[in-house]
Formats: C-alpha cells, sequence, structure tokens
C-alpha cells in the first residue's frame, strides 16, 4: 500500500510605482499549503490478518513539498515621498503517517512500514525606492514549517524475513529579504526583517505489538533541517543613500526545533 503526495507551487508577484507627487508601490504574497498523506493498516477489534505467501508487506506513506516565491515592489518618483514595501509569507503544514495498528500480519519476505516527508522552500521579498524627495523601503519574508512525520507498529502481531519500521523527515529554507532607499533629498530609510521557523517531530515505534522476524527488526527515525546553504543562504540586507539622514536595519530571526523517536 502506498500514498504519494507531491505539491510544486512557484509564485512571482512585482509591484512598481511612480509620480511627481507621493509614489507608492507595495506587494503582499501570502501562500498556505497543508498536506495530509496517511497509509496504514488497520482494524477497529483486532481481528484482521494480512497474509503474503511469496510477495512482501509495505506500508508507505510520502509527501513532498517544494514552493518558490518572489515577491519585489519598487518605487521611483520626484515629489515629496517615494515608498516600496514588500511582504512575503509562506506556511507548510504537513501531516504524514504509515502504520499498522490492531492487525495480525505474516509474510515469508519484508514486513516495510516507511513514512517520508521534504519540504523545500525558497522565498525571497525585495522592497526599493528611489527619488528625489524622502525614500522609504521595506521588506518582510516570514518562512514556517510545521512537519510531522510517523511510521509505527501498534498492538499487533507481525511475521516476516525482516521487519523495518522507518521515517524520515527532510526539511529545508532559502532566500531572504532585502531593501534599498537611495534619494537626492534629505532622507532614506531601509530596513528588512526575515524569520524562518522550523518544527518538524519525526518518529518511529513499534508498540505493545509481537514481533516476528527470521532476520533483522529495524527501527530508524531521521531528521534533517537546514535553514540556509553554502550555495543558497537565507540572508537579510538593508541599505539606504541620502544627502542627509541615512537609517537601515536588518532583524534575522532562525528558529529550529525537531524531535527524533
Amino acid at each position: 500500500m502506498k500514498s504519494n503526495q507531491t505539491t510544486d507551487n512557484l509564485s512571482i508577484i512585482f509591484a512598481g510605482g511612480g509620480g511627481k507627487g507621493v509614489a507608492a508601490s507595495g506587494a503582499v504574497s501570502t501562500i498556505v499549503n497543508s498536506a495530509n498523506v496517511n497509509t496504514y493498516i488497520q482494524s477497529d477489534n483486532g481481528d484482521k490478518e494480512v497474509k503474503s505467501e511469496n510477495g512482501e508487506v509495505s506500508v508507505k506513506a510520502t509527501n513532498t513539498t517544494n514552493i518558490n516565491t518572489i515577491n519585489a515592489a519598487a518605487s521611483m518618483g520626484f515629489g515629496s515621498l517615494n515608498i516600496g514595501a514588500a511582504i512575503n509569507t509562506v506556511v507548510d503544514d504537513s501531516d504524514v503517517s504509515a502504520h499498522i495498528e490492531k492487525v495480525k500480519v505474516t509474510t515469508k519476505k519484508e514486513v516495510n512500514v516507511d513514512a517520508e516527508s521534504t519540504e523545500e522552500i525558497m522565498s525571497i521579498s525585495v522592497g526599493a525606492a528611489g527619488g528625489s524627495g524622502t525614500t522609504a523601503s521595506g521588506s518582510i519574508n516570514t518562512v514556517v514549517i510545521a512537519s510531522d512525520t510517523d511510521a509505527y507498529i501498534k498492538n499487533s502481531v507481525v511475521k516476516g524475513d525482516t521487519v523495518n519500521v522507518t521515517s524520515k523527515g527532510t526539511t529545508e529554507i532559502t532566500g531572504g529579504t532585502g531593501s534599498l532607499g537611495i534619494t537626492g533629498g534629505s532622507s532614506a530609510f531601509g530596513a528588512s526583517v526575515v524569520t524562518g521557523v522550523i518544527d518538524s517531530s519525526v518518529t518511529a515505534v513499534i508498540e505493545n505489538s509481537k514481533v516476528n522476524a527470521d532476520k533483522d527488526v529495524i527501527v530508524s527515525a531521521e531528521a534533517n533541517e537546514t535553514i540556509g546553504k553554502s550555495d543558497a543562504p537565507f540572508i537579510t540586507v538593508a541599505g539606504g543613500f541620502s544627502t542627509g539622514v541615512t537609517l537601515e536595519g536588518a532583524i534575522d530571526t532562525l528558529i529550529m526545533s525537531s524531535t527524533a523517536d
């Protein structure tokens, strides 16, 4: 038995503005992805039996999510005020489970219970403003990944040549945010805020079960988390230039929490 879900999302948003008075542009992008993939052999009262004489018994659930988003706003004017702002938000929530519960399973070959989840998010947010008056640019980029990946055998009787219960979760965030304000006037402001959060749980369990194997019994849980990497970092940049007051700031917050059992 096998369940597989693949999500691919590409989003590109650009907003521009200009004029002789007040020039302002803004771009807002919000992507919310939710995946629920479950594969199981299960009974309510424990009276179900699965037999395979010559083949393996396999229960596998797989989820793959790829999200790429670019959000940009630019403003150019010759009036008193020029504003460019971009806000990017990506939320990915996945629940992947493969299990055998309250069942008797018998085979002469392998019994495999496998859950695997992969989330890869690339998010870029850029705001820019330029002109002869006051310029202000800002960008906010927020990426949140919450992932639960579980493989288990519970309250069951399992007999096979080899019994494998494996769970693997891979999460990765790359991209960043940038802002630039340039003016020939008195003031230029640039601010960037980026937040990356990964909260994942990866579990592989045999619980309250009788397991007989002619060879190996393998229970494995693996969690891999990355925010930025050498060839694709997660970065924050802010810049400003003027003949008078220049203010620029960048805030970078990265949070990772994982449990592998």
